[in-house]
């Protein structure tokens, strides 16, 4: 196999890798479940959440702002 054929071929399995292990680790935050709340945590322990009197849940920071259109919490900002 040439050099530059087995150079490229490495950078496609490169890039590919890459880019599976990208999509396979997103960012966490925290809601409160509220139909009230309107922020999104980056800490579960933030100041924030600790009014919250409903359930406290684990989404992914991309579900939080296109789903829940939260934006993110004040104190953490």
């Amino acid at each position: 196999m040439k050099p530059l054929k087995r150079a490229f071929y490495l950078f496609v399995f490169l890039t590919i890798l890459t880019a599976f292990q990208l999509d396979h680790h997103e960012a966490y935050v925290y809601l409160c479940d509220s139909k009230s709340a309107y922020s999104y945590h980056l800490d579960i322990n933030c100041r924030g959440l600790k009014r919250c009197t409903h359930d406290i849940i684990k989404v992914t920071k991309a579900k939080a702002i296109n789903d829940y259109r939260r934006k993110l919490c004040g104190w953490e900002d």
